[in-house]
């Protein structure tokens, strides 16, 4: 595969440092499954099941953007209650979605019919383990990708009404299918995917569904702080993907709870950051001396204009880049994103995010060409490369 593999490591690097200290410059990744097959125009269910199309793709549309780290994220939500029996549905465009109108524990007795997965080996696990190995044997450096977290999970297989309606009225039955979720599914699961990719992996369990208005601050510390905790107490791995600061009364409270449950930092997701500022989520921050993520809003990325992002961009590493572990991150990308938009939030961060002995200074941007040309500038000059499993 033909990939600038010294682009990537010095990429990864400034990650992990800008998680401890002061990198070169603020780091940038993005999470951008769906744009990355739009861009590639490759099939959605190929995508989503065969590993090679995924990693190339992924590879090849980070590296065009020069995004810092690659994020394998696929449809994170869906391989554990699909490999539990939950049906799944393919459209085109967009991300596999499971279906929700045939929830698996449609009856409180569906539960005890589940048939455990095979860790590494039921439904589409293995493509999860493959496109680790893939990545690593691709760049030699680990895997960054997700796994889903115990309360998404249920909400996954029990569909979100009826498992808000077993969480007011019949918590022990939502306690026991948690206990159940955790234990026997995902702790196994993460196990087996760490042995499987020999360690060479960076793993997390995404929980949106865990994120506010969803739940409450009770709902959150009885059925997602301690079953998030065991997950990782087991496994090690920490939980991320859940936001939602601004619809809490208390958000400093809802960041301590996420601290305690093992989040590696504070991440502060775009509308909670647009609406209550980065400077609060900097502040908490530098208060516990953890690494902060702010994360970039996906409709402005779409919609534009591009002034309007660059001066978000701006404002937030501002706030947020002084004194360092800060970490810049596209909260979802969509499909039809226009690139020359994505390619105005790196461009501003790499001008405005190094570091200097005296803090921030402005940069120097990169060029850019269109995809197509940037393929054939590599030597890609069709699809076929995509499959060809070098």
């Amino acid at each position: 595969m033909d990939i600038d593999q010294e682009s990537l490591r010095k990429g990864f690097e400034r990650f992990i440092q800008a998680a401890k200290g002061i990198p070169d410059q603020v780091p940038i990744s993005a999470q951008m499954p769906e744009h990355v097959h739009w861009l590639c125009g490759l099939n959605t269910q190929d995508f989503y099941t065969q590993p090679v199309p995924f990693v190339k793709a992924m590879v090849a549309v980070h590296q065009y953007y020069q995004l810092d780290v690659v994020y394998l994220f696929y449809d994170i939500y869906n391989v554990e209650a699909e490999a539990l029996g939950q049906p799944i549905l393919y459209r085109p465009h967009s991300m596999p979605d499971l279906d929700h109108r045939r929830p698996l524990i449609k009856e409180k007795g569906d539960r005890d019919k589940l048939v455990l997965p095979i860790p590494t080996k039921s439904g589409r696990m293995p493509f999860v383990v493959e496109i680790c190995r893939l990545f690593t044997d691709y760049t030699g450096l680990p895997a960054l990708t997700g796994i889903c977290a115990p309360f998404s999970l249920a909400v996954g297989i029990r569909g979100y009404a009826a498992w808000v309606r077993d969480l007011r009225k019949d918590t022990q039955f939502a306690h026991d299918l948690l206990r159940l979720l955790t234990e026997e599914v995902l702790i196994p699961w993460a196990k087996g995917l760490k042995v499987a990719c020999e360690g060479k992996l960076i793993l997390f369990a995404a929980d949106a569904w865990a994120s506010p208005p969803n739940i409450d601050m009770s709902i959150q510390e009885e059925f997602v702080v301690p079953y998030s905790n065991r997950l990782y107490e087991a496994s090690g791995v920490a939980p991320l993907g859940q936001w939602g600061h601004s619809f809490m009364p208390d958000p400093e409270k809802f960041m301590e709870s996420q601290l305690a449950m093992g989040m590696p930092g504070i991440i502060a997701l775009d509308p909670d950051t647009e609406r209550l500022g980065p400077e609060r989520f900097k502040e908490f921050a530098l208060k516990k001396d953890v690494p902060l993520t702010l994360g970039f809003s996906s409709q402005l990325l779409r919609d534009g204009p591009q002034e309007k992002i660059i001066e978000r961009v701006r404002h937030y590493l501002t706030i947020g880049a002084p004194g360092g572990k800060l970490l810049f991150f596209l909260n979802y990308v969509p499909a039809d994103t226009p690139p020359a938009h994505i390619q105005t939030v790196v461009n501003t961060v790499r001008q405005l995010g190094q570091y200097t002995g005296e803090g921030l200074e402005v940069g120097i941007g990169q060029p850019w060409v269109p995809f197509p040309d940037y393929l054939r500038n590599i030597g890609i000059n069709d699809q076929s490369y995509f499959y060809r499993r070098d």
